[in-house]
């Protein structure tokens, strides 16, 4: 990576990670007191890098007054919100696997809160 002569860095020469939270954090900004979606969350995100991404979108959000809502299918961003949602007193979160219900053919929500996360984070037990 070559830094340009004022110091500045191109935003698509850090990856896609960066980019990815780049826009995350833009989308949040743009979402002020409403809701933001992020669909499939953990996309670009190392893992290793899951709890503090999560860190960020909890500050953002509480900043900003937006709700957000999250979809994954991974387990590592599923731990990662859940240790930070713990360890973030002043927000929320809540997370939610939708399941057939097979008593009326429809699909249930299960929540999981923070503290159950936590748990199952800490343990590996499966909430997807």
């Amino acid at each position: 990576m070559k830094l340009s002569e004022d110091g500045r860095v191109p935003l698509r020469s850090l990856g896609d990670g960066a980019v990815r939270m780049f826009a995350v954090g833009v989308a949040l900004a743009n979402a002020a007191n409403g809701f933001l979606l992020i669909d499939e969350a953990e996309n670009g995100i190392h893992h290793t890098l899951q709890q503090d991404y999560w860190k960020l979108i909890f500050r953002a959000a509480r900043e900003h007054n937006v709700q957000v809502l999250a979809t994954t299918h991974r387990w590592d961003c599923v731990a990662g919100f859940a240790r930070a949602a713990c360890n973030d007193q002043e927000s929320e979160g809540v997370a939610l696997r939708l399941e057939p219900d097979d008593d009326d053919g429809g699909v249930r929500a299960i929540e999981y809160t923070e503290r159950m996360l936590k748990v199952a984070a800490d343990r590996g037990i499966e909430v997807r």
